[in-house]
Protein backbone atom coordinates (compact mmCIF):
# COMPACT_ATOMS: atom_id res chain seq x y z
CA UNK A 1 0.00 0.00 0.00
CA UNK A 2 1.48 3.21 -1.23
CA UNK A 3 0.88 6.25 0.63
CA UNK A 4 1.62 9.89 -0.45
CA UNK A 5 2.13 11.81 3.02
CA UNK A 6 1.38 15.33 2.78
CA UNK A 7 1.09 16.52 6.18
CA UNK A 8 1.26 14.45 9.62
CA UNK A 9 2.16 15.31 13.20
CA UNK A 10 2.96 13.71 16.25
CA UNK A 11 0.95 14.24 19.45
CA UNK A 12 -0.72 16.70 17.44
CA UNK A 13 1.76 19.22 18.67
CA UNK A 14 4.04 19.11 16.04
CA UNK A 15 3.77 18.98 12.10
CA UNK A 16 5.49 18.18 9.43
CA UNK A 17 4.56 19.44 5.89
CA UNK A 18 6.13 16.90 3.51
CA UNK A 19 5.33 17.20 -0.52
CA UNK A 20 5.26 14.01 -2.62
CA UNK A 21 6.31 11.87 -0.38
CA UNK A 22 5.46 8.44 -1.08
CA UNK A 23 6.18 5.62 1.55
CA UNK A 24 4.92 2.25 2.02
CA UNK A 25 3.34 1.22 5.10
CA UNK A 26 3.22 -2.16 6.54
CA UNK A 27 -0.16 -3.80 6.95
CA UNK A 28 -1.45 -5.84 9.65
CA UNK A 29 -0.46 -9.54 8.79
CA UNK A 30 -4.68 -10.76 10.15
CA UNK A 31 -6.54 -7.50 9.18
CA UNK A 32 -10.01 -7.59 8.57
CA UNK A 33 -9.60 -6.25 5.17
CA UNK A 34 -6.49 -6.44 2.91
CA UNK A 35 -4.37 -3.63 2.70
CA UNK A 36 -5.47 -2.24 6.57
CA UNK A 37 -2.48 0.03 7.61
CA UNK A 38 -1.23 -1.20 10.61
CA UNK A 39 -1.47 1.36 12.76
CA UNK A 40 0.52 -0.11 16.18
CA UNK A 41 3.73 -0.06 13.33
CA UNK A 42 2.95 3.67 11.65
CA UNK A 43 4.87 5.25 14.33
CA UNK A 44 7.98 3.53 13.47
CA UNK A 45 7.61 4.32 9.68
CA UNK A 46 6.89 7.63 10.92
CA UNK A 47 9.83 8.52 12.62
CA UNK A 48 11.93 7.30 9.45
CA UNK A 49 10.11 9.75 7.40
CA UNK A 50 10.72 12.78 9.59
CA UNK A 51 14.46 11.90 9.21
CA UNK A 52 14.36 11.83 5.81
CA UNK A 53 12.21 14.72 5.29
CA UNK A 54 14.86 17.26 6.11
CA UNK A 55 15.79 16.19 2.28
CA UNK A 56 12.92 18.05 0.77
CA UNK A 57 11.47 21.57 0.26
CA UNK A 58 9.05 22.45 2.72
CA UNK A 59 8.13 23.12 6.57
CA UNK A 60 9.43 21.63 9.42
CA UNK A 61 7.97 22.96 12.21
CA UNK A 62 7.91 26.83 12.01
CA UNK A 63 11.17 26.93 10.30
CA UNK A 64 11.84 26.15 5.93
CA UNK A 65 14.34 23.72 4.95
CA UNK A 66 16.08 25.18 1.51
CA UNK A 67 15.81 23.03 -1.52
CA UNK A 68 18.73 21.07 -1.83
CA UNK A 69 20.11 22.00 0.85
CA UNK A 70 19.59 18.54 2.47
CA UNK A 71 20.44 18.03 6.33
CA UNK A 72 23.84 18.86 6.37
CA UNK A 73 24.04 21.77 4.29
CA UNK A 74 20.93 23.87 6.90
CA UNK A 75 20.60 25.87 9.37
CA UNK A 76 17.01 24.33 10.51
CA UNK A 77 17.81 20.24 9.78
CA UNK A 78 17.96 19.45 13.62
CA UNK A 79 14.42 20.48 14.11
CA UNK A 80 13.68 17.39 12.01
CA UNK A 81 14.41 15.48 15.26
CA UNK A 82 12.48 17.42 17.77
CA UNK A 83 9.46 14.70 17.13
CA UNK A 84 9.06 12.88 20.50
CA UNK A 85 10.19 9.53 20.03
CA UNK A 86 7.68 7.86 22.47
CA UNK A 87 5.78 5.14 23.42
CA UNK A 88 3.28 7.15 23.52
CA UNK A 89 3.52 9.11 20.47
CA UNK A 90 0.09 8.98 18.19
CA UNK A 91 0.57 9.72 14.17
CA UNK A 92 -2.40 11.98 12.69
CA UNK A 93 -2.15 11.35 8.63
CA UNK A 94 -3.77 13.00 5.55
CA UNK A 95 -2.71 11.15 2.67
CA UNK A 96 -4.34 10.10 -0.36
CA UNK A 97 -3.03 7.20 -2.86
CA UNK A 98 0.37 7.37 -5.06
CA UNK A 99 2.70 5.21 -6.71
CA UNK A 100 5.74 5.23 -5.60
CA UNK A 101 8.38 7.00 -7.85
CA UNK A 102 11.67 8.03 -7.35
CA UNK A 103 12.04 11.44 -8.56
CA UNK A 104 9.42 14.13 -8.85
CA UNK A 105 9.33 16.41 -11.73
CA UNK A 106 9.89 19.34 -9.62
CA UNK A 107 12.70 20.27 -7.35
CA UNK A 108 11.46 17.98 -4.71
CA UNK A 109 13.19 14.51 -3.59
CA UNK A 110 10.91 11.46 -3.65
CA UNK A 111 11.68 8.34 -1.75
CA UNK A 112 10.58 5.64 -0.48
CA UNK A 113 10.53 3.71 2.36
CA UNK A 114 9.45 0.54 2.46
CA UNK A 115 8.77 -1.76 6.06
CA UNK A 116 9.89 -0.63 9.35
CA UNK A 117 12.41 -1.48 11.82
CA UNK A 118 12.25 -3.28 15.00
CA UNK A 119 12.88 -1.00 18.75
CA UNK A 120 16.62 -2.44 19.21
CA UNK A 121 17.26 -1.32 22.50
CA UNK A 122 13.03 -2.15 23.38
CA UNK A 123 13.02 -2.69 27.36
CA UNK A 124 16.59 -1.86 28.62
CA UNK A 125 18.18 0.79 30.37
CA UNK A 126 20.69 3.09 28.95
CA UNK A 127 23.17 5.61 30.62
CA UNK A 128 24.27 8.77 28.61
CA UNK A 129 26.98 10.73 29.86
CA UNK A 130 27.59 14.43 28.81
CA UNK A 131 24.22 15.79 27.57
CA UNK A 132 24.18 19.17 26.33
CA UNK A 133 23.18 20.38 23.17
CA UNK A 134 25.39 17.91 20.34
CA UNK A 135 26.17 14.38 20.38
CA UNK A 136 24.96 13.49 24.07
CA UNK A 137 21.42 14.59 23.41
CA UNK A 138 21.35 12.92 20.25
CA UNK A 139 22.35 9.66 21.83
CA UNK A 140 19.75 10.12 24.45
CA UNK A 141 17.23 10.51 21.64
CA UNK A 142 18.35 8.27 19.43
CA UNK A 143 17.96 5.82 22.95
CA UNK A 144 14.11 6.52 23.47
CA UNK A 145 13.23 6.48 20.16
CA UNK A 146 14.78 2.73 19.98
CA UNK A 147 12.60 1.84 23.16
CA UNK A 148 15.10 2.07 26.05
CA UNK A 149 14.77 4.14 29.16
CA UNK A 150 17.10 6.53 29.56
CA UNK A 151 18.99 7.97 32.45
CA UNK A 152 20.88 11.30 31.50
CA UNK A 153 23.91 12.56 33.05
CA UNK A 154 25.55 16.03 32.39
CA UNK A 155 27.55 18.63 34.96
CA UNK A 156 24.93 21.24 34.24
CA UNK A 157 21.62 20.73 35.78
CA UNK A 158 20.01 23.57 33.16
CA UNK A 159 20.96 21.16 30.28
CA UNK A 160 19.75 18.06 31.67
CA UNK A 161 16.07 20.06 32.49
CA UNK A 162 15.85 21.58 29.14
CA UNK A 163 16.43 18.11 27.40
CA UNK A 164 14.14 16.40 30.26
CA UNK A 165 10.89 18.91 29.21
CA UNK A 166 11.53 18.75 25.72
CA UNK A 167 11.81 14.43 25.36
CA UNK A 168 10.01 13.23 28.09
CA UNK A 169 8.33 16.04 29.85
CA UNK A 170 6.42 13.35 31.92
CA UNK A 171 9.76 11.35 32.67
CA UNK A 172 7.98 8.10 31.86
CA UNK A 173 11.34 6.49 30.15
CA UNK A 174 13.89 9.37 30.88
CA UNK A 175 15.25 10.57 33.95
CA UNK A 176 18.42 12.65 34.78
CA UNK A 177 21.47 13.10 36.98
CA UNK A 178 23.91 15.80 37.54
CA UNK A 179 26.87 14.29 37.68
CA UNK A 180 30.80 14.95 37.05
CA UNK A 181 31.89 11.94 35.89
CA UNK A 182 35.69 13.12 37.82
CA UNK A 183 33.48 12.56 41.20
CA UNK A 184 33.23 8.42 41.92
CA UNK A 185 30.76 9.23 44.50
CA UNK A 186 28.60 11.32 41.84
CA UNK A 187 29.26 8.25 39.18
CA UNK A 188 27.91 5.54 41.92
CA UNK A 189 24.68 7.79 42.69
CA UNK A 190 24.05 7.99 38.88
CA UNK A 191 24.49 4.05 38.51
CA UNK A 192 21.94 3.92 41.77
CA UNK A 193 19.36 6.23 40.10
CA UNK A 194 19.29 3.94 36.89
CA UNK A 195 19.11 0.68 39.21
CA UNK A 196 16.04 2.40 41.22
CA UNK A 197 14.12 3.77 38.86
CA UNK A 198 14.62 1.05 36.03
CA UNK A 199 15.85 -1.47 37.51
CA UNK A 200 19.48 -1.72 36.27
CA UNK A 201 21.65 -0.71 34.10
CA UNK A 202 22.18 -2.38 30.28
CA UNK A 203 24.68 0.53 28.19
CA UNK A 204 26.62 3.06 29.52
CA UNK A 205 27.10 5.69 26.55
CA UNK A 206 30.32 7.64 27.60
CA UNK A 207 29.91 10.62 25.53
CA UNK A 208 31.51 12.98 28.24
CA UNK A 209 34.49 15.00 27.49
CA UNK A 210 36.96 17.60 28.31
CA UNK A 211 37.93 19.20 24.68
CA UNK A 212 39.48 22.37 24.95
CA UNK A 213 43.28 21.14 25.42
CA UNK A 214 44.12 23.15 22.05
CA UNK A 215 47.39 24.03 20.58
CA UNK A 216 50.81 22.07 19.55
CA UNK A 217 54.02 21.57 21.27
CA UNK A 218 54.96 25.45 22.57
CA UNK A 219 51.40 26.71 22.46
CA UNK A 220 49.38 24.40 24.50
CA UNK A 221 49.05 24.95 28.43
CA UNK A 222 50.51 21.97 29.87
CA UNK A 223 47.53 22.25 32.31
CA UNK A 224 44.99 21.50 29.45
CA UNK A 225 46.71 18.43 28.36
CA UNK A 226 46.12 17.36 32.35
CA UNK A 227 42.50 17.91 32.27
CA UNK A 228 42.02 16.15 28.86
CA UNK A 229 43.35 13.02 30.22
CA UNK A 230 41.67 13.79 33.90
CA UNK A 231 38.35 13.88 32.40
CA UNK A 232 38.63 11.98 28.67
CA UNK A 233 40.31 8.94 29.95
CA UNK A 234 40.54 9.04 34.12
CA UNK A 235 36.85 10.08 34.41
CA UNK A 236 35.36 7.48 31.33
CA UNK A 237 37.20 4.93 33.98
CA UNK A 238 35.75 6.31 36.93
CA UNK A 239 31.74 6.00 35.71
CA UNK A 240 32.48 2.67 33.64
CA UNK A 241 33.21 1.18 37.39
CA UNK A 242 30.36 1.34 38.94
CA UNK A 243 28.20 0.85 35.75
CA UNK A 244 29.83 -2.47 34.92
CA UNK A 245 29.22 -4.25 38.28
CA UNK A 246 25.76 -3.01 37.50
CA UNK A 247 25.12 -4.77 34.28
CA UNK A 248 27.63 -7.97 35.98
CA UNK A 249 24.71 -8.42 38.16
CA UNK A 250 21.77 -7.98 34.80
CA UNK A 251 23.88 -10.69 33.20
CA UNK A 252 25.55 -8.25 31.00
CA UNK A 253 25.77 -4.73 29.32
CA UNK A 254 28.14 -2.95 26.61
CA UNK A 255 29.67 0.13 27.39
CA UNK A 256 30.48 2.67 23.74
CA UNK A 257 32.50 4.83 24.34
CA UNK A 258 33.58 8.22 21.84
CA UNK A 259 36.48 8.16 20.83
CA UNK A 260 38.00 10.94 17.58
CA UNK A 261 39.42 10.60 14.26
CA UNK A 262 42.09 13.29 15.40
CA UNK A 263 43.77 10.11 16.71
CA UNK A 264 44.95 8.85 13.79
CA UNK A 265 44.85 12.04 11.75
CA UNK A 266 45.86 15.32 12.97
CA UNK A 267 43.49 18.00 11.75
CA UNK A 268 42.65 21.08 14.02
CA UNK A 269 45.61 22.08 16.74
CA UNK A 270 44.25 19.77 19.65
CA UNK A 271 47.03 17.20 20.18
CA UNK A 272 46.02 17.06 24.02
CA UNK A 273 42.35 16.23 22.95
CA UNK A 274 43.57 13.69 20.48
CA UNK A 275 46.55 12.18 23.01
CA UNK A 276 44.01 11.67 25.55
CA UNK A 277 41.02 10.06 22.99
CA UNK A 278 44.16 7.78 21.69
CA UNK A 279 44.68 6.86 24.99
CA UNK A 280 41.20 5.78 25.67
CA UNK A 281 41.19 3.71 22.54
CA UNK A 282 44.02 1.53 24.24
CA UNK A 283 41.92 1.24 27.47
CA UNK A 284 38.91 0.17 25.85
CA UNK A 285 41.23 -2.97 24.53
CA UNK A 286 41.69 -3.79 27.98
CA UNK A 287 38.16 -3.06 29.30
CA UNK A 288 36.94 -5.71 26.78
CA UNK A 289 39.64 -8.10 27.60
CA UNK A 290 38.48 -7.61 31.26
CA UNK A 291 34.93 -7.86 30.82
CA UNK A 292 34.08 -9.80 28.33
CA UNK A 293 33.61 -13.50 30.67
CA UNK A 294 30.95 -11.41 32.40
CA UNK A 295 29.44 -10.85 28.96
CA UNK A 296 30.25 -6.59 29.29
CA UNK A 297 31.27 -5.45 25.59
CA UNK A 298 33.07 -2.24 25.14
CA UNK A 299 33.50 -0.47 21.69
CA UNK A 300 34.39 2.54 20.63
CA UNK A 301 32.52 4.91 17.98
CA UNK A 302 35.16 7.52 16.29
CA UNK A 303 33.62 10.21 14.70
CA UNK A 304 34.82 13.53 12.95
CA UNK A 305 33.05 16.27 11.74
CA UNK A 306 29.65 16.67 13.24
CA UNK A 307 26.70 18.31 11.59
CA UNK A 308 25.54 19.83 15.12
CA UNK A 309 25.60 22.99 16.83
CA UNK A 310 29.52 23.27 17.64
CA UNK A 311 30.39 22.20 14.28
CA UNK A 312 27.51 24.97 12.67
CA UNK A 313 29.00 27.73 15.00
CA UNK A 314 32.84 27.02 13.76
CA UNK A 315 31.31 26.69 9.80
CA UNK A 316 29.90 29.94 10.43
CA UNK A 317 32.71 31.49 11.90
CA UNK A 318 35.18 30.75 8.92
CA UNK A 319 32.58 31.78 6.42
CA UNK A 320 32.33 35.15 8.18
CA UNK A 321 36.26 35.06 8.56
CA UNK A 322 37.03 34.41 5.02
CA UNK A 323 33.90 36.58 3.63
CA UNK A 324 32.12 33.84 1.55
CA UNK A 325 28.80 31.86 1.91
CA UNK A 326 28.04 29.26 4.60
CA UNK A 327 28.44 26.73 2.14
CA UNK A 328 31.16 27.53 0.47
CA UNK A 329 33.24 27.32 3.96
CA UNK A 330 31.33 23.91 3.90
CA UNK A 331 32.57 22.26 0.80
CA UNK A 332 36.10 23.41 1.86
CA UNK A 333 35.64 20.49 4.29
CA UNK A 334 33.38 18.20 2.90
CA UNK A 335 34.40 18.95 -0.49
CA UNK A 336 36.95 15.94 -0.98
CA UNK A 337 34.70 13.22 1.26
CA UNK A 338 33.66 10.24 -0.73
CA UNK A 339 30.17 10.65 0.15
CA UNK A 340 30.56 14.86 -0.68
CA UNK A 341 28.76 15.99 2.97
CA UNK A 342 29.38 16.06 6.49
CA UNK A 343 28.12 13.34 9.09
CA UNK A 344 25.16 14.92 11.22
CA UNK A 345 25.85 14.13 15.31
CA UNK A 346 22.42 11.84 15.19
CA UNK A 347 24.05 9.71 12.69
CA UNK A 348 26.84 8.93 15.03
CA UNK A 349 24.87 8.64 17.87
CA UNK A 350 22.56 5.60 15.23
CA UNK A 351 26.01 3.90 15.50
CA UNK A 352 26.33 4.24 19.22
CA UNK A 353 22.69 2.43 19.58
CA UNK A 354 23.80 -0.46 17.40
CA UNK A 355 26.91 -1.53 19.51
CA UNK A 356 24.54 -0.61 22.76
CA UNK A 357 21.99 -3.09 21.19
CA UNK A 358 22.30 -7.03 20.90
CA UNK A 359 22.78 -6.90 17.17
CA UNK A 360 26.43 -6.31 17.99
CA UNK A 361 26.31 -8.91 21.07
CA UNK A 362 28.96 -10.12 19.33
CA UNK A 363 30.95 -7.31 18.95
CA UNK A 364 33.40 -6.39 21.57
CA UNK A 365 36.89 -4.58 21.76
CA UNK A 366 36.41 -2.28 18.16
CA UNK A 367 36.21 1.23 16.71
CA UNK A 368 34.34 2.45 13.75
CA UNK A 369 34.96 5.47 12.09
CA UNK A 370 31.29 7.35 11.55
CA UNK A 371 32.78 10.04 9.14
CA UNK A 372 31.31 10.11 5.39
CA UNK A 373 34.18 8.51 4.40
CA UNK A 374 36.57 10.92 5.21
CA UNK A 375 39.48 8.80 6.21
CA UNK A 376 39.47 4.96 5.75
CA UNK A 377 41.21 2.29 7.67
Amino acid sequence: MQLAWTTASVDNAFPVVVSHFSCALPTAPDSASAGTVDRQRVRRVMIVVVRMATFQCGKIGERTVPCGAGPRHCDDTRDARKVPHRESARVTLEHGISAPRSRDAGSNFVATVVGCAPMILKNKTVIVTGVGVGLGRECVTAALREGANVVMAARTQANLDAALAELDPEGKRLAAHATDINDADACAALVQKAKDRFGGVDALVQVAAYEHSWGGLFATDLGTWRQAFETNVVGAMTVARPAAEAMKARGGGAIVLIGSQSMFKPSLPQAGYAASKGALLSAMYYLADELGPDNIRCNMVVPSWMWGPPVEMFVKGQAKQKKIAKEEALKEIVGGFPLRRMTEDGEVADVVMFFASDYAKAVTGQHLLVNSGEMMR
